[in-house]
């Protein structure tokens, strides 16, 4: 209460109430949400932004509401008008910045109530052997827990040579592992029915790919829970670039990947998949 009323010092508000406090406890919450998306179920990831983002926008209105008024104060009272100025434009910017926040949060929450009460975005999967042991079929959604489902049957069948993909998506972490174990087993991929979005990460680890006269291979940027593909950062679209390219993608395959929004599908011909590295013949 009394940061709240402007009675402790502008250096105490500014540095100690707002940046450390403020922003540390933001950075100590993404660290703590990245160690459990490693770790634990996309849900409990979920979970965590639901119950912390809350606490985080009270903590930085408390901190910049409070700043704002010690620099009020100073300037009042004959302090440093430099530093209370600069203070003033400071948590001006910030409450700026967190009104446009606010205007997001509603549906970014409401996504991550959604994955916190266990829904999955591609839905269930089936994982299954054919008869002669060579092909194992995946159908259904890249869902938590399809990449240890998917080993489960590779290692149980020595002659399985193609995992046959038919899948609208899901999650794309779910979908990298899944390509780190197609990618160990040395297997190939084939799809005679749709792969899309998460679902061409793992089509892109197969040593062979391949696609029957139906198959359709759907293409898109990625994106977080919460947020649509506009929000990405750089960082991330460079990221999400590089999968690409290192999968052996060419540039311009992948410019138009990165060009088609999470909420659109680029379903590239047969002829433009063989030209950009997808199919391998």
């Amino acid at each position: 209460m009394k940061h709240l009323a402007g009675d402790h010092s502008l250096g105490r508000s500014f540095w100690v109430h707002t940046i450390f406090l403020g922003w540390s406890l933001n950075a100590c919450a993404q660290w703590g949400l990245m160690w459990l998306g490693e770790h634990h179920p996309l849900r409990y990831v979920s979970l965590g932004v639901v119950l912390f983002q809350p606490l985080s926008l009270l903590v930085w209105v408390w901190s910049i509401a409070g700043t704002w008024m010690s620099a009020m104060k100073n300037i009042f009272d004959g302090g440093s008008k430099l530093w209370s100025v600069g203070a003033v434009l400071f948590t001006g910017s910030a409450a700026i910045v967190l009104i446009v926040q606010v205007q997001a949060l509603v549906p970014y929450l409401e996504e991550h109530v959604d994955v916190a009460m266990g829904n999955e975005p591609g839905g269930p999967y089936t994982v299954a052997v054919d008869p002669q042991g060579r092909v194992i079929d995946f159908d259904g959604g890249v869902s938590e827990g399809a990449a240890a489902a998917l080993e489960k049957a590779v290692a149980a069948t020595p002659k399985a040579t193609t995992v046959r993909l038919s899948s609208p998506g899901g999650w794309v972490r779910e979908g990298r592992r899944m390509a780190d174990v197609v990618r160990r087993y040395g297997l190939n991929t084939h799809v005679d029915k749709e792969c899309d979005s998460a679902c061409t990460t793992v089509f892109l680890a197969g040593k062979v790919r391949t696609a029957g006269p139906k198959g359709r291979v759907g293409f898109h940027r990625a994106r977080s829970i919460g947020l649509t593909s506009r929000d990405a950062s750089r960082r991330h679209v460079r990221a999400e670039a590089k999968e690409y390219l290192d999968a052996g993608l060419s540039e311009a395959f992948v410019e138009q990947i990165i060009a088609t929004p999470s909420h659109g599908m680029w379903y590239p011909t047969r002829r433009e998949m063989l030209a950009g590295g997808v199919l391998t013949r």
